[in-house]
């Protein structure tokens, strides 16, 4: 019994002794467990710290830089990335192969290895010479060398090419600033040790001067100096530029920058060569190599096209373009010869050969084409392009616009972006203005000579004259010059008469009913009607299209459908910034109320509005101390209609609220009723301050 006893209590104590062992093991899993959940809480508050802290930064540099409010997404306010756009379609269109003999040139390779006693490297090459392609295969070899390599010096890539929507961007290329905020915002968003350098000067500067983001924030940043072995790019970034000598200029400027050149056109003969295969390879004439000459005429066309526009592409794809259309050899010798013809002079001889071959109707469209490419303020897709047309023409024509850029309208392309554009900027220089048109074709009769008296003066010609003097004096071509009316010949609008026939257009938009087509131009014409106004110089623009644009005008800002489609009022709108932005336009801010003012203030433009009460009611909007409330009035009336009368979505009658909210407010403070202003999307509406909306209603609805 006692043997039981004690072997019993052996037992207990070895029982005792496990469970106190796996409490123990418990204890200590669990207090790890514990320790790895509060590490865990701790790493994602500091996760959490470092997101808060990033996004912070990231709201004061965007302040500083001020990105251009079209270009920013709607929601986070950060620029859209267009250049990733067009470096992606630059890099599709590249032809194997080409631009990796920079790999090899010793200015570069020093360059990229940081060898190199200067900082900027700057490819100089005139319009039309790869220096766009050169800088996609530049930029793909850098990010692969990013993504592959391990190495102490990190390699962070930012690009810019000058082209994109903007029309005012273009034209101001030489201004490098653009260029310099996109690299900020691009190294911002790749390193936060640069994103919290940069934000720190933007907090010190406070508001940064446009002109000298690239000095303060790139190649002036003293804390960027400490940082080489980060920062490659930001420090040693390579730049390519066309052969103007401002932009050099600028660049020297910065501080100590110095930069090496080197010239693309004297390096690159081996990417002309594969554009020149790549384009022979697409022609049914000449893509076959087993036929007997073809060879040999290859080599001969490549060889005379590198010699004879010296690596100039556009020279290149035009001659190549011609001889795609030929058949015969002795054809295919003379547009080589042409070739050789500086830029300036095929572009006019192509001017020339479009007004003697082109109709009437044809003529009318490129002169169309070329105003909207030339005062337009975004450059137009196909689809945008031919909606113009058909706004002009009132029909659409069945050959897609694609192809009439090939076959009929060469001055244009699509180009690479999918815009429709000139095939080469200096195509504008040699346009001439409408009223040099007119003071050349006073030579002209002012109206077409009739057919019957063409072949009559033709018959006349040919008896007295014998045929190769006729021939020599190219009396056919003179001949078919009579037949066309004046001003049916290749011009652009002096500035002032253009922006006003491009606000022209954009009212007519506005006030006539949509269909497919004028939808597409819909937002152009929101987004620019009051630019295109704000440009013209009244005194110096067309008085019969200032009297047009004064009829649309009244109808844009008094007829119910033409503010609605002014104001964006549709149910399938559900953006709130968008409607704030509209109330911002047209209610918070004067500019947009007075440049409609200063048109209807000029008798001309009023002139040819023949209804009476319309008539009243622009004389009273011009005149009257409180001009911007008689304004904007009827469009407030229909927003009371809208809200009080009509069944509509949540979202929509809101809208309509807040904009008879923004009017009734202006009109409360101008007689000092409050003081407060709403124009802040935030604001919080009392619900006093309702009732007051709803009975100013009753205030501004039609009786």
């Amino acid at each position: 019994m006692e043997s039981l006893v004690d072997e019993e209590n052996r037992l207990v104590v070895a029982q005792t002794s496990v469970l106190a062992s796996d409490a123990a093991t418990n204890s200590k899993a669990n207090l790890a467990l514990m320790q790895g959940l509060v590490d865990s809480f701790a790493e994602d508050r500091a996760d959490q710290k470092k997101e808060k802290d990033k996004k912070s930064r990231e709201q004061v540099v965007l302040k500083a830089l001020a990105f251009d409010e079209t270009k920013t997404n709607q929601d986070s306010g950060e620029p859209e990335a267009f250049w990733q756009t067009i470096y992606r379609n630059y890099l599709g269109q590249r032809i194997r192969g080409t631009g990796e003999w920079i790999f090899s040139d010793h200015k570069y390779v020093a360059w990229e290895k940081g060898q190199s006693s200067r900082p900027i490297l700057a490819i100089a090459g005139g319009e039309g010479t790869g220096k766009s392609f050169l800088t996609s295969t530049i930029t793909k070899h850098l990010n692969r060398r990013k993504a592959t390599e391990s190495s102490d010096r990190k390699i962070t890539t930012g690009y810019y090419f000058l082209e994109g929507d903007s029309r005012d961007e273009l034209r101001n290329a030489i201004n490098l600033e653009p260029v310099a905020k996109s690299l900020v915002w691009q190294f911002s968003q790749s390193e936060r040790i640069y994103l919290k350098s940069v934000a720190q000067l933007c907090e010190h500067y406070g508001e940064v001067d446009p002109a000298e983001i690239s000095k303060h924030l790139i190649f002036g940043n003293r804390d960027l100096a400490n940082l080489t072995s980060l920062f490659i790019l930001s420090l040693m970034g390579w730049v390519t530029l066309s052969e103007r000598a401002c932009c050099f200029e600028q660049l020297s400027k910065i501080g100590n920058t110095r930069f090496d050149c080197m010239s693309i056109s004297t390096n690159n003969r081996s990417d002309v060569e594969k554009f020149i295969e790549n384009r022979m390879d697409k022609m049914p004439a000449l893509n076959d190599r087993t036929r007997l000459g073809i060879p040999e005429l290859r080599d001969n066309i490549r060889a005379r096209l590198c010699a004879e526009t010296q690596g100039d592409y556009f020279k290149i794809d035009k001659t190549l373009d011609h001889i795609s259309s030929l058949e015969y050899k002795t054809n295919i010798k003379q547009a080589l010869d042409d070739a050789s013809k500086e830029r300036s002079q095929q572009i006019t001889e192509e001017i020339k050969k479009m007004n003697e071959s082109r109709s009437e109707k044809e003529l009318l469209e490129i002169n169309e084409i070329i105003r909207w490419i030339v005062y337009g303020k975004d450059v137009l897709t196909p689809k945008q392009m031919s909606a113009a047309l058909y706004v002009r023409n009132g029909e659409t024509s069945l050959l897609p616009l694609e192809q009439k850029s090939k076959i009929k309208y060469s001055l244009f392309e699509v180009d690479r972006n999918v815009k429709v554009d000139f095939r080469s900027s200096e195509i504008e220089r040699y346009i001439p203005l409408k009223k040099t048109t007119h003071d050349l074709e006073d030579s002209y009769s002012k109206e077409a000579a009739q057919a019957a008296e063409v072949a009559m003066i033709k018959h006349f010609l040919l008896t007295v004259c014998p045929s190769e003097v006729y021939t020599k004096l190219k009396f056919d071509a003179y001949l078919a010059q009579l037949s066309k009316p004046k001003g049916s010949r290749i011009n652009k609008d002096e500035p002032h008469t253009g922006e006003t026939k491009m606000a022209l257009t954009c009212l007519d938009i506005l006030t006539e009913k949509t269909d497919r087509k004028r939808t597409r131009l819909l937002t152009y014409a929101r987004k620019y009607l009051i630019n295109h106004l704000s440009t013209v110089d009244l005194a110096l623009a067309d008085i019969a299209c200032k009297s047009a644009v004064g009829v649309l005008l009244a109808k844009l800002f008094t007829e119910g459908s033409s503010i609605d489609i002014l104001l964006h009022c549709a149910e399938s709108v559900d953006d709130p910034n968008l409607r704030y932005k509209i109330r911002r336009y047209w209610l918070y801010s004067n500019d947009s109320v007075n440049t409609i003012l200063r048109w209807f203030g000029d008798s001309a433009v009023t002139s040819e509005i023949t209804d009476t009460a319309t008539r009243a009611w622009v004389a009273s909007v011009a005149s009257e101390a409180e001009s911007d409330e008689d304004l904007m009035r009827p469009a407030a009336e229909g927003m009371a209609v809208h809200f009080l009368q009509e069944a509509h979505s949540e979202s929509f009658t809101k809208d309509a609220f807040l904009f008879i909210a923004g009017f009734v407010n202006k009109i409360e403070r101008r007689k000092g009723v409050v003081t407060h202003e709403v124009n802040d999307p935030s604001y919080v509406y009392s619900v006093e301050e309702i009732e007051s909306v709803e009975n100013g209603c009753q205030t501004v609805l039609p009786r």
